[in-house]
């Protein structure tokens, strides 16, 4: 009888960690930087946030695998420093000492030309961080790492859209009557502190109306997004992708994260149709962390060009 084949070792690292952006992430924003136009200042601090967000569930990865790198590089320069002794090896000279640094170096970097030594590298990263994984702390810190990617990558978005908003009415002021024909919106913006607004831009709002629409009505949560876009805009696409089903479990997930520390509730289960257990902490996948990522990336460029035409 054949003896059974071993199964295939897996790592639980593999989807609780962030490695880096995902392929050709930020492709489609480099397409899109042309269209921005007016938009291009919010749209470049939308890219820069995304980048931060993706750099912090990163962090454990990066340095383990600095980690894991640097441990070869020492074995490389200690061979060579030994190398480079001379006579009984009581002397090394500093010109032998660079020297064998930068053999060292050149021998990384051959090494990492070859793909069985990366293939290598990389199964030493994940192994290193399966190990941290036993450790309750670190295992709960790697969770709350990715909850906090999540949160990251809304405020990505909501800063996208406010910011866009704000230059988008300021561009053209006269955008205000199409919101201004809700009794809510009007009401914010021509309350009792209309003056006091007018007084600090000298009566003239012909510039920075949406400065004032802005900071008179808080736009901080999915409803009311798409509510003051579809007033604004005239957009199909915008209004299919701020009523994608992703986006507003996204925006839920952040809001039980901000507001109850990522308890699941019954207003989240009620609001998402998600099947998570009442009362567990939300944990979340890699991979659902990267498709969020890449949600608020697409939506945010479907935005920045309506926004922009």
């Amino acid at each position: 009888m054949a003896a059974p084949k071993k199964k295939k070792a897996t790592n639980a690292s593999r989807n609780r960690f962030i490695f880096g952006g995902p392929l050709s992430f930020f492709e489609p924003i480099n397409a899109a930087e042309k269209d921005a136009g007016i938009i291009s200042g919010p749209f470049s601090a939308f890219r820069e946030n995304l980048q931060s967000a993706i750099l912090v569930g990163s962090i454990p990865f990066q340095l383990v695998q600095s980690s894991v790198l640097q441990q070869r590089f020492n074995q490389l320069h200690t061979a060579a420093r030994i190398r480079s002794l001379k006579g009984d090896g009581s002397k090394r000279e500093p010109e032998a000492e660079k020297a064998a640094y930068q053999i060292a170096r050149d021998e990384m970097d051959k090494e990492l030309q070859d793909k069985t030594v990366i293939n290598r590298h990389a199964g030493n990263t994940l192994s290193t961080l399966d190990s941290h994984l036993r450790n309750i702390d670190f295992s709960t810190s790697a969770d709350e790492l990715l909850r906090q990617v999540i949160v990251m990558a809304w405020g990505a978005f909501e800063t996208l859209v406010n910011d866009g908003l704000r230059v988008s009415i300021n561009s053209d002021p006269t955008k205000i009557l199409k919101i201004a024909v809700d009794k809510n919106y009007k009401d914010a913006l021509f309350g009792k502190s209309i003056i006091d607004e007018l007084d600090k831009r000298g009566f003239n709002l012909s510039n920075c109306m949406g400065d004032l629409f802005i900071d008179a009505v808080r736009i901080d949560n999915l409803e009311k997004i798409h509510d003051v876009c579809a007033k604004l805009f005239s957009a199909p696409e915008l209004n299919k992708a701020l009523k994608d089903k992703e986006l507003w479990k996204l925006s839920q997930r952040r809001h039980l994260i901000v507001h109850r520390r990522g308890i699941v509730d019954n207003r989240y289960l009620g609001k998402t149709g998600d099947k998570r257990v009442l009362g567990a902490r939300l944990a979340l996948t890699a991979d659902e962390v990267e498709a969020a990522l890449t949600i608020v990336r697409d939506t945010g460029i479907t935005f920045t060009r309506v926004a922009a035409a």
